[in-house]
């Protein structure tokens, strides 16, 4: 397991509106607040958690972007060997995306459970999200396998349609009319149906089919998703369960990896420690950090000080079981998990103290705008690539940042800038993408 496109091929993406059809993986959906409000109060929506998600998804581009320049020094690549134990920023990256995933739970969720609708129709809508990122995942994860069956349906051709045919499966434009409703809904059945085209045209090398391997990126984001919208469902903001949830999923990455889940026959389709433990521990992390963030009773400098505690008694989880299996991303260690969800906590208190207390929000703001539309800039992405390679534009206009780290960093940067940014504009211009 690993993280992010080039970064994400290892372990493994509106102005988000106020109603909840913002990206699974990083939504919240909360309404700009009143001039008269607290900055980080329950009812609103908090302009550091957009800012966090937007750093992430920026960072993950970059990453993705660089990884097959010359020259990137160590500290910009994941540990190696790989079965080091140790971690370097990049080795972060995707359990950021895992514990923001969970930051997004008790926004999205909540609010749903807040205007009165059913458990039970909550839950068939975290079902169906998963499902949607499963059936992404396995698209994506397939794409390196890719072969030229020789009929001038290229992999490359093949990967730009499908990245096409997801955009237009979940693009969720808003609609005011019976009609501009029925339109939509024709436009994403004809997406779904060319995804179900184009992957009864794949052919992967010597004639293979499309296979969950494992999961890809948003596949695995799909599976911690669905174990932390569970625990979520179950226990609520309950601090104390939740906790308890996260040492519980701690647990059964131990139990797998001495052998405990072997019997399982669900080992044979989804990694039991990885995926439905370690990864689903980040995200109950995230849900644990928002449940501080929407709990008005303590003010507004104690929030900040449980949140660094948090990350603290994070830390100090993870030194406690770093004898057991050290720290390592490719293994999904539970002390690379809970270093991970530390330094997010720390990172939301730090992001959260200029921002949403000092109101320093000029530097954030295309981390803001990117961070509304995550999914959209994850998928525009190899998109872009696609489309220059397929033009034979990508030597031309992108062959300069693989002269060494400097140009490749600054290409990355421009790219990522240019994707994210992009991205976020797309959703206030109302194409947004809903799943």
């Amino acid at each position: 397991m690993t993280a992010t496109v080039a970064e994400t091929r290892e372990v493994g993406s509106p102005p988000a509106a106020p109603r909840d059809d913002a990206t699974v993986a990083f939504a919240s959906a909360r309404p700009p607040p009143p001039p008269s409000a607290s900055p980080l109060s329950g009812p609103t929506r908090v302009a550091s958690i957009d800012v966090v998600r937007g750093i992430v998804i920026f960072t993950m581009i970059v990453v993705n972007d660089i990884a097959g320049v010359s020259g990137v020094p160590a500290w910009f690549k994941h540990i190696q060997p790989p079965n080091a134990d140790g971690m370097t920023f990049v080795d972060v990256v995707f359990p950021a995306f895992l514990f923001v995933v969970g930051m997004s739970i008790p926004f999205a969720l909540g609010g749903r459970l807040a205007r009165g609708e059913p458990w039970w129709r909550v839950l068939a809508h975290v079902l169906a999200r998963t499902i949607g990122l499963l059936i992404i995942g396995v698209l994506m994860v397939n794409m390196d396998d890719a072969a030229d069956d020789g009929s001038g349906f290229s992999p490359t051709l093949w990967q730009g349609l499908v990245y096409t045919a997801v955009i237009v499966t979940w693009l969720a434009p808003p609609v005011a009319t019976r009609r501009g409703r029925v339109v939509t809904i024709v436009v994403r059945c004809v997406g779904a149906a060319a995804l179900v085209w184009l992957a009864s045209q794949y052919q992967g090398r010597n004639g293979a089919w499309l296979r969950t391997q494992w999961w890809g990126i948003l596949g695995l984001i799909g599976w911690a998703y669905l174990v932390a919208s569970l625990v979520y469902l179950a226990v609520r903001e309950r601090s104390p369960h939740l906790v308890a949830a996260l040492a519980l999923l701690i647990g059964v990455c131990i139990c797998d990896k001495e052998g405990g889940f072997a019997w399982l026959p669900l080992g044979r389709y989804v990694d039991v420690g990885g995926a439905l433990g370690s990864l689903a521990a980040t995200s109950v992390a995230g849900v644990l950090l928002a449940t501080i963030i929407r709990d008005d009773a303590p003010s507004l400098g104690r929030r900040l000080v449980y949140a660094i505690g948090s990350g603290a008694a994070l830390a100090a989880g993870a030194m406690l079981l770093d004898p057991l299996y050290g720290i390592n991303k490719i293994a999904a260690t539970p002390s690379w998990v809970l270093w991970s969800a530390a330094i997010m906590c720390w990172l939301w208190a730090a992001v959260a103290w200029v921002v949403d207390v000092h109101g320093w929000t000029r530097w954030s703001v295309p981390f803001r705008i990117g961070g509304e539309a995550p999914l959209m800039a994850y998928i525009l992405h190899p998109l872009l690539y696609t489309v220059l390679i397929l033009a034979g534009l990508n030597g031309t206009l992108l062959g300069w940042g693989d002269n060494g780290f400097g140009p490749g960093l600054t290409r990355a940067i421009l790219i990522a800038m240019l994707v994210t940014v992009g991205a976020g504009l797309l959703g206030r211009a109302g194409l947004r993408l809903r799943l």
